[in-house]
């Protein structure tokens, strides 16, 4: 009569456990995966610091920072290995040609993201995927309130790009043009710190990339990668347009050189200390 209680116990505690990974499987926090791509210039290594600063606070998350040039700097290497950020580090050259603006590497990150998925994301985790600068402002919220619950494309504000702001103007839920001082009649107004696209979208089309048209060249980054992916603009997930208080979580700063003259001398002293000269 003692095996019956036993045995259901045992058939109980397997139903529990496989609860429990039911549960757990479905609460996965999605994976932000961000992709930098950095430069030489003296106000590089603040630039990496205070990103880092900032992403230190989140979690599920992996950086990709990408180098144009041929090898990789030692000493923002070293500023990555001094935080607790999961990252990946790698030098891309922009080859001649291409412009020099982030394209190529960031389409290095996206081949490396793609062909070892694997190593970014956890068996049933989503991934989205979003392009910050190294020397752009964030809010915290902009990952935790914004990008981690993008399911396709979410667009939201973003201050200082080429204009003071520019934003998806929302009507009943759904993006039906854009503010913006520059053509804002565009298919897609917006800067690259505006949107985050669903990983799942790059590995359905794992060809599409910036670099991909040379004849598109002349043309801006953005609605390049998003007509290659497919989007359209009743695909977009608008986010914080319908606050209280319209705040803005990303800015498209930029670092002024703290020293002008730096840049009128043949040579240049760092007295010992580890800094970036032009």
């Amino acid at each position: 009569m003692e095996v019956l209680p036993k045995f259901i116990s045992i058939i109980a505690f397997f139903y529990i456990f496989q609860f429990i990974l039911f549960v757990n499987s479905t609460n996965i926090t999605n994976k932000i995966i961000i992709i930098t791509p950095t430069y030489k210039r003296i106000t590089r290594y603040p630039d990496i610091i205070r990103l880092a600063n900032t992403l230190q606070h989140l979690s599920e998350i992996h950086w990709i920072i990408i180098e144009d040039g041929h090898k990789k700097s030692s000493g923002v290497e070293r500023i990555l290995n001094n935080t607790n950020i999961p990252f990946t580090y790698i030098a891309s050259k922009t080859p001649s040609g291409i412009p020099k603006r982030g394209w190529w590497q960031r389409d290095k990150a996206l081949d490396l993201l793609i062909s070892s998925k694997s190593k970014f994301i956890k068996p049933n985790q989503k991934g989205i995927v979003y392009f910050a600068d190294d020397d752009n402002s964030y809010d915290l919220r902009l990952f935790n309130n914004y990008i981690r619950n993008v399911k396709k494309i979410g667009v939201w504000a973003v201050a200082f790009s080429s204009s003071p702001i520019e934003a998806p103007i929302v009507k009943n839920g759904k993006v039906v043009g854009f503010q913006s001082y520059y053509a804002p009649n565009r298919k897609f107004a917006m800067d690259m710190a505006s949107f985050a696209i669903s990983l799942d979208l790059f590995i359905s089309k794992p060809n599409v990339r910036f670099t991909m048209d040379p004849s598109k060249y002349s043309q801006s980054p953005e609605p390049i990668l998003l007509t290659g992916l497919g989007i359209e603009r009743e695909d977009l997930e608008p986010f914080g347009y319908n606050s209280k208080i319209k705040e803005v979580f990303v800015y498209h700063t930029k670092t002024k050189n703290p020293i002008p003259s730096f840049s009128k001398r043949k040579n240049h002293t760092n007295f010992g200390f580890d800094i970036e000269f032009p």
